[in-house]
Protein backbone atom coordinates (compact mmCIF):
# COMPACT_ATOMS: atom_id res chain seq x y z
CA UNK A 1 0.00 0.00 0.00
CA UNK A 2 1.43 3.57 -0.97
CA UNK A 3 0.35 6.87 -0.62
CA UNK A 4 1.39 10.49 -2.29
CA UNK A 5 4.12 12.01 0.01
CA UNK A 6 1.77 14.78 1.25
CA UNK A 7 0.82 15.32 4.87
CA UNK A 8 -2.72 13.71 5.64
CA UNK A 9 -5.45 16.43 5.76
CA UNK A 10 -5.50 17.50 9.63
CA UNK A 11 -8.65 19.17 11.51
CA UNK A 12 -7.42 21.63 14.09
CA UNK A 13 -10.38 24.20 15.82
CA UNK A 14 -12.63 22.51 13.57
CA UNK A 15 -10.92 23.37 10.55
CA UNK A 16 -10.48 21.10 7.77
CA UNK A 17 -7.92 22.24 5.24
CA UNK A 18 -8.93 20.50 1.69
CA UNK A 19 -12.80 20.52 2.07
CA UNK A 20 -15.33 18.11 3.15
CA UNK A 21 -16.61 16.48 -0.19
CA UNK A 22 -14.24 14.10 -1.66
CA UNK A 23 -13.58 15.89 -5.02
CA UNK A 24 -10.72 14.16 -6.21
CA UNK A 25 -12.80 10.93 -6.65
CA UNK A 26 -11.70 8.29 -9.08
CA UNK A 27 -15.39 8.33 -10.12
CA UNK A 28 -16.94 11.28 -9.53
CA UNK A 29 -20.50 10.32 -10.48
CA UNK A 30 -20.57 7.29 -8.20
CA UNK A 31 -22.17 6.91 -5.20
CA UNK A 32 -20.00 7.80 -2.45
CA UNK A 33 -19.73 5.69 1.04
CA UNK A 34 -18.10 6.75 3.94
CA UNK A 35 -15.91 5.09 6.80
CA UNK A 36 -15.87 7.67 9.67
CA UNK A 37 -13.64 6.80 12.76
CA UNK A 38 -13.06 8.42 16.14
CA UNK A 39 -11.21 7.95 19.12
CA UNK A 40 -12.56 10.42 21.11
CA UNK A 41 -11.19 13.86 22.63
CA UNK A 42 -8.21 12.67 25.07
CA UNK A 43 -7.58 9.32 25.98
CA UNK A 44 -5.58 7.61 22.46
CA UNK A 45 -6.57 4.22 21.20
CA UNK A 46 -3.59 3.01 19.20
CA UNK A 47 -4.90 -0.60 18.27
CA UNK A 48 -7.82 0.61 16.25
CA UNK A 49 -5.71 3.30 14.25
CA UNK A 50 -3.74 0.97 13.12
CA UNK A 51 -6.12 -1.65 12.31
CA UNK A 52 -7.95 1.01 10.37
CA UNK A 53 -4.93 1.56 8.75
CA UNK A 54 -3.70 -1.51 7.88
CA UNK A 55 -3.83 -2.87 4.49
CA UNK A 56 -6.14 -5.99 5.26
CA UNK A 57 -8.67 -3.48 6.20
CA UNK A 58 -8.39 -0.76 3.71
CA UNK A 59 -8.73 -3.15 1.21
CA UNK A 60 -12.06 -4.72 2.63
CA UNK A 61 -13.44 -0.87 2.43
CA UNK A 62 -12.45 -0.95 -1.41
CA UNK A 63 -14.24 -4.57 -2.22
CA UNK A 64 -17.19 -3.13 -0.29
CA UNK A 65 -17.94 0.01 -2.40
CA UNK A 66 -16.75 2.07 0.33
CA UNK A 67 -15.06 5.27 -1.43
CA UNK A 68 -13.46 7.39 1.35
CA UNK A 69 -11.65 6.59 4.85
CA UNK A 70 -11.62 9.95 7.65
CA UNK A 71 -10.13 9.38 11.02
CA UNK A 72 -9.97 11.17 14.16
CA UNK A 73 -7.00 10.39 15.55
CA UNK A 74 -7.11 12.62 19.14
CA UNK A 75 -3.85 12.68 20.38
CA UNK A 76 -1.91 10.04 18.38
CA UNK A 77 -0.94 12.21 15.24
CA UNK A 78 2.55 11.12 15.21
CA UNK A 79 2.00 7.38 15.70
CA UNK A 80 -0.91 7.66 12.56
CA UNK A 81 1.82 9.34 10.30
CA UNK A 82 4.25 6.36 11.67
CA UNK A 83 1.69 3.51 10.53
CA UNK A 84 0.37 5.50 7.63
CA UNK A 85 0.83 4.74 3.99
CA UNK A 86 3.45 6.49 2.72
CA UNK A 87 4.97 6.27 -1.45
CA UNK A 88 8.33 5.71 -0.75
CA UNK A 89 8.57 4.82 -4.49
CA UNK A 90 12.08 4.78 -5.60
CA UNK A 91 13.30 3.07 -2.53
CA UNK A 92 10.89 0.24 -2.63
CA UNK A 93 10.58 0.15 -6.30
CA UNK A 94 14.24 -0.67 -6.33
CA UNK A 95 14.25 -3.35 -4.05
CA UNK A 96 11.63 -4.84 -5.18
CA UNK A 97 12.80 -5.21 -8.70
CA UNK A 98 16.63 -6.34 -7.14
CA UNK A 99 14.20 -9.84 -5.73
CA UNK A 100 12.02 -9.58 -8.95
CA UNK A 101 8.91 -9.19 -7.58
CA UNK A 102 7.34 -6.45 -8.85
CA UNK A 103 7.20 -7.86 -12.35
CA UNK A 104 6.16 -11.65 -10.87
CA UNK A 105 3.10 -10.12 -9.23
CA UNK A 106 2.01 -7.48 -11.62
CA UNK A 107 2.42 -9.97 -14.73
CA UNK A 108 0.41 -12.82 -12.49
CA UNK A 109 -2.59 -10.16 -11.90
CA UNK A 110 -5.53 -10.24 -13.96
CA UNK A 111 -7.24 -7.28 -15.50
CA UNK A 112 -9.82 -7.16 -12.13
CA UNK A 113 -6.88 -7.63 -9.74
CA UNK A 114 -5.23 -4.72 -11.25
CA UNK A 115 -8.01 -2.68 -11.08
CA UNK A 116 -8.89 -3.48 -7.90
CA UNK A 117 -4.97 -2.81 -6.77
CA UNK A 118 -5.48 0.65 -8.22
CA UNK A 119 -8.34 1.63 -6.40
CA UNK A 120 -7.03 0.69 -2.94
CA UNK A 121 -4.04 2.97 -4.33
CA UNK A 122 -6.40 5.41 -5.03
CA UNK A 123 -8.35 5.37 -1.95
CA UNK A 124 -5.29 5.02 -0.04
CA UNK A 125 -4.25 8.44 -1.11
CA UNK A 126 -7.65 10.26 -0.31
CA UNK A 127 -7.42 8.79 3.49
CA UNK A 128 -8.27 12.50 5.71
CA UNK A 129 -6.97 12.46 9.78
CA UNK A 130 -7.45 15.34 12.13
CA UNK A 131 -6.81 15.26 15.65
CA UNK A 132 -10.35 17.00 17.40
CA UNK A 133 -13.30 19.05 15.99
CA UNK A 134 -16.06 20.65 18.35
CA UNK A 135 -18.39 19.47 15.42
CA UNK A 136 -18.16 16.19 15.38
CA UNK A 137 -21.57 15.21 14.62
CA UNK A 138 -21.23 17.10 11.54
CA UNK A 139 -18.51 14.54 10.69
CA UNK A 140 -20.32 11.44 11.52
CA UNK A 141 -23.12 12.85 9.53
CA UNK A 142 -20.65 11.61 6.54
CA UNK A 143 -21.15 8.56 7.12
CA UNK A 144 -24.59 8.53 6.31
CA UNK A 145 -26.56 9.38 2.81
CA UNK A 146 -26.95 12.75 2.05
CA UNK A 147 -25.57 15.44 -0.62
CA UNK A 148 -22.09 16.46 -0.51
CA UNK A 149 -21.42 20.38 -0.89
CA UNK A 150 -20.40 19.29 -4.69
CA UNK A 151 -23.93 18.08 -5.87
CA UNK A 152 -22.50 14.34 -5.21
CA UNK A 153 -24.25 11.37 -3.67
CA UNK A 154 -23.76 9.69 -0.56
CA UNK A 155 -25.19 6.37 0.51
CA UNK A 156 -24.91 4.41 3.96
CA UNK A 157 -21.37 3.98 5.06
CA UNK A 158 -20.30 3.06 8.70
CA UNK A 159 -19.35 5.08 11.90
CA UNK A 160 -16.56 3.28 13.81
CA UNK A 161 -15.86 4.85 17.48
CA UNK A 162 -14.49 4.00 20.77
CA UNK A 163 -17.46 2.78 23.08
CA UNK A 164 -17.69 6.03 25.03
CA UNK A 165 -20.98 7.01 25.96
CA UNK A 166 -20.36 10.48 24.76
CA UNK A 167 -19.14 9.37 21.20
CA UNK A 168 -21.99 6.38 20.93
CA UNK A 169 -24.59 9.21 21.73
CA UNK A 170 -23.36 11.60 19.39
CA UNK A 171 -23.23 8.71 16.35
CA UNK A 172 -26.73 7.43 17.20
CA UNK A 173 -28.35 11.27 16.72
CA UNK A 174 -26.97 10.65 13.18
CA UNK A 175 -28.49 8.42 10.14
CA UNK A 176 -25.87 6.11 10.07
CA UNK A 177 -24.57 2.62 10.80
CA UNK A 178 -22.66 2.48 14.19
CA UNK A 179 -19.57 -0.49 15.46
CA UNK A 180 -18.75 0.79 18.89
CA UNK A 181 -15.02 -0.56 19.99
CA UNK A 182 -14.15 -0.89 23.43
CA UNK A 183 -10.56 0.22 24.48
CA UNK A 184 -9.33 -2.12 26.77
CA UNK A 185 -6.85 0.17 27.80
CA UNK A 186 -9.20 2.17 29.95
CA UNK A 187 -9.98 0.50 33.15
CA UNK A 188 -13.52 0.50 35.17
CA UNK A 189 -15.15 2.94 32.38
CA UNK A 190 -17.90 -0.30 31.25
CA UNK A 191 -17.12 0.68 27.21
CA UNK A 192 -17.16 -3.59 26.96
CA UNK A 193 -20.20 -3.84 28.63
CA UNK A 194 -21.99 -0.93 26.82
CA UNK A 195 -20.88 -2.15 23.55
CA UNK A 196 -22.16 -5.70 24.49
CA UNK A 197 -25.65 -4.41 25.56
CA UNK A 198 -26.17 -1.80 22.62
CA UNK A 199 -25.30 -5.11 20.14
CA UNK A 200 -27.44 -7.15 22.06
CA UNK A 201 -30.60 -4.72 22.03
CA UNK A 202 -30.05 -4.01 18.06
CA UNK A 203 -28.72 -0.68 18.11
CA UNK A 204 -25.03 -0.97 16.92
CA UNK A 205 -22.62 -3.54 16.44
CA UNK A 206 -19.97 -4.68 19.11
CA UNK A 207 -16.68 -4.43 17.40
CA UNK A 208 -14.14 -6.30 18.62
CA UNK A 209 -9.84 -5.59 17.60
CA UNK A 210 -8.45 -7.40 15.02
CA UNK A 211 -11.69 -8.05 13.45
CA UNK A 212 -13.14 -4.75 12.24
CA UNK A 213 -12.98 -5.63 8.66
CA UNK A 214 -15.19 -8.53 9.45
CA UNK A 215 -17.68 -6.11 12.07
CA UNK A 216 -18.18 -4.06 8.73
CA UNK A 217 -19.04 -6.61 6.85
CA UNK A 218 -21.34 -7.92 8.99
CA UNK A 219 -22.71 -4.46 9.50
CA UNK A 220 -24.06 -4.59 5.71
CA UNK A 221 -26.82 -7.41 6.17
CA UNK A 222 -27.12 -6.64 10.05
CA UNK A 223 -28.09 -3.34 10.07
CA UNK A 224 -28.73 -1.85 13.44
CA UNK A 225 -32.10 -0.29 14.44
CA UNK A 226 -32.65 3.41 14.56
CA UNK A 227 -32.36 5.07 18.07
CA UNK A 228 -34.93 5.41 19.84
CA UNK A 229 -37.43 3.13 18.08
CA UNK A 230 -40.25 4.46 16.20
CA UNK A 231 -42.88 3.79 19.12
CA UNK A 232 -40.59 4.90 21.64
CA UNK A 233 -40.00 8.30 19.56
CA UNK A 234 -44.05 8.21 19.09
CA UNK A 235 -44.57 8.73 23.27
CA UNK A 236 -42.14 11.50 23.22
CA UNK A 237 -38.41 10.78 25.10
CA UNK A 238 -38.28 7.60 26.04
CA UNK A 239 -35.58 8.66 29.02
CA UNK A 240 -35.98 11.98 30.58
CA UNK A 241 -32.39 12.75 30.94
CA UNK A 242 -31.52 11.52 27.34
CA UNK A 243 -29.30 9.38 25.80
CA UNK A 244 -26.80 9.46 28.74
CA UNK A 245 -29.46 8.48 30.98
CA UNK A 246 -30.79 5.72 29.15
CA UNK A 247 -27.12 3.74 28.46
CA UNK A 248 -26.16 4.10 32.40
CA UNK A 249 -29.96 2.24 32.73
CA UNK A 250 -28.64 -0.57 29.83
CA UNK A 251 -25.30 -1.59 31.76
CA UNK A 252 -26.84 -0.89 34.97
CA UNK A 253 -30.15 -3.42 33.84
CA UNK A 254 -27.20 -5.48 32.72
CA UNK A 255 -25.76 -5.93 36.36
CA UNK A 256 -29.01 -5.98 38.30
Amino acid sequence: MTREVHAPALVRSGTFRGGLTPDDDPDPNALRRVAFVTVGATAGFRPLLAEVLSEAFVARLVALGYTRLVIQCGPDVDFVEAHFPRDDDEEEKRAELELGEKEKREGDEDDQQKLQRERRRDFVRRIAVFTYTSEMTKWMRLAGPGTDEDGGQRGYGVIISHAGSGSIMDALRVDARLIAVPNPALMDNHQEELAEEMERQGYAVWGKLGSLADAVEYIEQHVPKKWPSPAAASEGAPYPGGLLDAMKSLVQGKKG
